[in-house]
């Protein structure tokens, strides 16, 4: 039975790739080619995350993966590439959702986005607190003005450090966490 759930969802993952391709626009008017090639990916990144939540992680990934190669708006192929690592992580494949999110390191606003993600998988799924903590003072530093992600990565760099151990800095990273959040 999962073989053959497989090979639905990538029957309708190839079915839907082939249909946005000749769609003119997917809810969206596009007058020129290039605004079709966005109008097509976008409809396919849709795609892809109905997959994910619908469960079918490889089939999202796949999805991405043919954006990712289609190329076309640097965004969409950037949103495509966040959401490869998404699935990788949701299939259990740590390092290389790791390596796909580093892909986007040389995109502008995507460090902050990413560095979370990778430090949570580096401290819960890899047992790498160093790499972990690494990823949360990263972002910590780059990304000082913004309180609700401060207090995450406080709260994230606290926990890796009681882990191994570091008491002093977690009890400060923990309250620092805690005095960031807004009031109720």
């Amino acid at each position: 039975m999962p073989d053959e759930y497989s090979v639905k969802g990538k029957m309708f993952v190839l079915a839907f790739i082939i249909l946005s391709m000749f769609l003119p626009h997917c809810g969206q008017s596009a007058e020129m080619a290039t605004g079709q090639t966005t109008a097509r990916t976008n409809c396919t990144l849709q795609a892809a995350y109905s997959l994910f939540q619908s469960g079918q992680y490889s089939e999202a990934c796949e999805v991405c993966g043919q954006i990712i190669r289609m190329g076309g708006k640097s965004s969409d192929v950037q949103s495509a590439i966040y959401q490869q690592g998404v699935c990788l992580k949701a299939l259990e494949q740590y390092e290389e959702a790791i390596a796909s999110w580093k892909s986007l390191e040389q995109y502008p606003g995507w460090k902050e986005t990413v560095l979370l993600p990778m430090g949570n998988v580096y401290a819960e799924n890899l047992q790498m607190p160093d790499k972990a903590a690494a990823c949360y003072e990263k972002l910590l530093r780059e990304n000082p003005k913004n309180k609700s992600v401060a207090a995450e990565a406080h709260y994230r760099l606290g926990t890796v450090s009681y882990m191994q151990g570091d008491y002093r800095q977690a009890k400060f990273s923990l309250e620092t966490a805690i005095a960031l959040q807004p009031p109720d």
